[in-house]
């Protein structure tokens, strides 16, 4: 068995969970996955010549329920938004799945009708799933990695601004209809597509949450620079074209992501001690479709905590440009008169 690059306690774990999972423990390492900022070692095996992921977390890392991520990836297999889970164990933190022979998603044309179909289809699907366990919440989420980032970060005008637009609009969105079991992550890094149907991984941050953030999540990530596309792939996600509440919603909730992402990336960089960015270097970045552009073409890798700070507050200048347009103080006056 070739087993290199892996430690002797996650070999013990494979071995047990292979076992348990195929009644033998003749497997064979064919390469370790990167997953960005993920606590989690990713590792592809080799059972009966058949290829499978193992995933292996630490079972105390903070603030995670492994229970709570591996009975929603479980549910999202039941409902075919996710690569099927042959055996899961939370209290060891380990995971065996399918692996999905993925197309790149930069081979993909997100904008083509079939394809905007398929993802609106995806995320719906996941909408309609059982009830997941209940974990941390996106706003939740916000507010535990705001409370980790150093003074000098919080301190600043665009964070102290983000975490009151956030408090605005969790008071805004308040609608017990919305809450649906959610990914929570939307993002092109967990998508993957096997050149027939998208598939979610990484269900780390999955739980009931308000569904708008899912959508709002695909929408910046995929149809941002592209109103045509974004329109079909509402149009397929509700069924018919939103209306003005469902439309309010959806502006309010995409605020909140930038929030969201902005203090997620600041975090991020602030783990590996990254010296905040100068208000100089802050005012000249690039725009987000930039940003993301030279992301895809190689140019900026964003496993490097001071491209992560960049995205950040590239996210929280998008915050602050969002507040001043009539679209939101129109959507914000529209929701609350409704209230």
């Amino acid at each position: 068995m070739i087993r290199t690059e892996i430690n002797s306690n996650h070999v013990t774990l494979i071995n047990l969970a292979v076992k348990n999972a195929f009644g033998e423990d003749s497997w064979t390492h064919e390469e370790t996955f990167s997953r960005g900022n993920s606590p989690a070692v990713l590792y592809n095996l080799k059972i009966n010549n058949k290829n499978y992921v193992a995933k292996l977390t630490d079972p105390n890392y903070p603030g995670w329920s492994l229970s709570t991520i591996y009975n929603a990836q479980i549910n999202g297999f039941n409902n075919a938004v996710a690569p099927k889970v042959h055996y899961s164990d939370p209290n060891s933190g380990i995971l065996i799945m399918d692996y999905i022979e993925a197309v790149s998603l930069g081979e993909i044309n997100h904008s083509q009708p079939e394809t905007v179909e398929k993802l609106a289809k995806l995320l719906k699907c996941l909408h309609r799933c059982d009830d997941f366990q209940k974990g941390q919440s996106s706003y939740e989420r916000v507010e535990f990695r705001h409370n980790l980032i150093p003074s000098n970060f919080k301190s600043h005008y665009l964070i102290k601004h983000a975490i009151q637009v956030k408090e605005m609009i969790q008071r805004t969105l308040i609608d017990d209809e919305d809450i649906k079991p959610c990914h929570g992550d939307m993002s092109p890094f967990n998508l993957l597509f096997d050149g027939n149907s998208f598939w979610l991984v990484d269900w780390d941050t999955a739980t009931q949450d308000n569904f708008y953030f899912d959508l709002a999540t695909c929408m910046i990530f995929f149809y941002s620079d592209n109103e045509e596309a974004s329109e079909i792939f509402l149009k397929n996600y509700f069924g018919r074209f939103p209306n003005q509440m469902e439309r309010d919603k959806l502006n309010l909730m995409t605020m909140f992501v930038y929030v969201y992402y902005g203090i997620t990336f600041a975090y991020t960089s602030s783990l590996r001690k990254v010296n905040l960015l100068s208000q100089e270097a802050i005012e000249v970045l690039p725009s987000y479709s930039e940003f993301m552009n030279s992301i895809g073409s190689g140019k900026v890798n964003l496993g490097d905590g001071q491209s992560q700070q960049q995205l950040g507050f590239i996210y929280l200048k998008m915050v602050e440009e969002a507040c001043s347009s009539e679209m939101f103080k129109n959507s914000i006056t529209r929701l609350k008169s409704r209230a």
